[in-house]
């Protein structure tokens, strides 16, 4: 397949109304990524039949397909998609008096989440792709002072097909995360969280997140996965 031109490479993402089912992109991603990966399963057949070397004859027993954004900028605008499609779909509550929103995404402890599928579209100036059944596998969220908090993230979905990119979206206006705008609070368990800032303290760390969405295949007359189901979630925190 032709490669095109690396500036022009671009993104663009939209919510499914039904897990699987393709629709437009609504919103264009800012990011980075190096591109769509292909992970259909193709094996070559053992059997003998008189010739010394392997033949051309292969079998494909099931499809597969992820993409890999790497470190970017995390901003308060995007930062909902790899959140919704890895760890739960939630509604924002009002913060305070003020127009502000708060997100507030909680992972499972006993009982499992519902999560956003999406639409991906990924490709160039040559040829775009879209991938359906999209969900975060896993993410990172690393930080330094005196720097922009980046994230990175790891999608899978059903199968890349040729596609067209959804016209007339335009890049979002989006803020990014600032370390140095943060703060670390450490409370006892049996206190309240958020009481008592630490200062002087933080000056990295990493986040790092194995959501625990797992993509099954099932014989139900397709090659891709049928459904995607929530198994634990690994979370670790290094600063």
């Amino acid at each position: 397949m032709a490669e095109g031109i690396v500036s022009l490479r671009k993104t663009q993402i939209g919510p499914e109304g039904t897990a699987g089912t393709a629709v437009a992109a609504t919103s264009v991603q800012r990011l980075m990524s190096n591109g769509a990966k292909d992970d259909r399963i193709v094996e070559f057949v053992n059997e003998h039949i008189c010739y010394l070397p392997q033949v051309n004859r292969t079998v494909t027993p099931k499809l597969a397909a992820s993409i890999a954004f790497d470190d970017s900028p995390l901003t308060f605008e995007q930062a909902m998609y790899p959140f919704s499609a890895g760890i739960q779909t939630v509604a924002a509550s009002s913060d305070g008096a003020g127009s502000g929103k708060v997100w507030e995404y909680s992972f499972p402890t006993t009982a499992v989440n519902t999560i956003k599928t999406y639409t991906i579209e990924h490709g160039d100036n040559i040829q775009a792709r879209e991938m359906e059944y999209s969900f975060c596998e896993s993410f990172a969220i690393s930080f330094n002072a005196g720097e922009v908090v980046n994230i990175s993230s790891n999608w899978i979905g059903r199968q890349w097909t040729n596609a067209s990119f959804t016209a007339a979206l335009t890049a979002p206006t989006v803020e990014e995360l600032l370390t140095s705008k943060g703060k670390l609070y450490i409370d006892a368990a049996t206190a309240t969280i958020g009481t008592t800032q630490v200062t002087n303290t933080l000056l990295s760390g990493t986040l790092n997140v194995a959501t625990g969405w797992k993509a099954v295949w099932t014989a139900d007359g397709n090659l891709y996965f049928s459904f995607a189901k929530n198994t634990a979630p690994e979370i670790t925190l290094d600063f």
